[in-house]
């Protein structure tokens, strides 16, 4: 019985388990803030896929940075040389 803790000790313990749990009941609404962020950008990110897709398929492109970036310079240029004609 000696070794049991005081009262003083089991209120400091409890005081202190409530504000670990509040801390982790504030990470948790953090965490599922950050899934919900999560979700709603890799909607987005699979709208952007979906048109690049289908803007290569259009052009018979592989849907490749590389490629698309190259396409892109050539269009620029052939922009450049078809307004200097003009």
């Amino acid at each position: 019985w000696n070794t049991f803790p005081k009262d003083h000790d089991l209120k400091i313990a409890a005081k202190e388990c409530e504000k670990q749990e509040e801390k982790l009941k504030d990470l948790n609404e953090k965490i599922q803030q950050q899934k919900q962020r999560v979700e709603t950008e890799r909607k987005k990110l699979d709208e952007v896929r979906l048109r690049v897709q289908e803007a290569c398929q259009k052009c018979y492109l592989k849907a490749r940075l590389d490629l698309f970036e190259e396409v892109q310079e050539a269009l620029k240029e052939y922009t450049e040389q078809t307004c200097r004609t003009n």
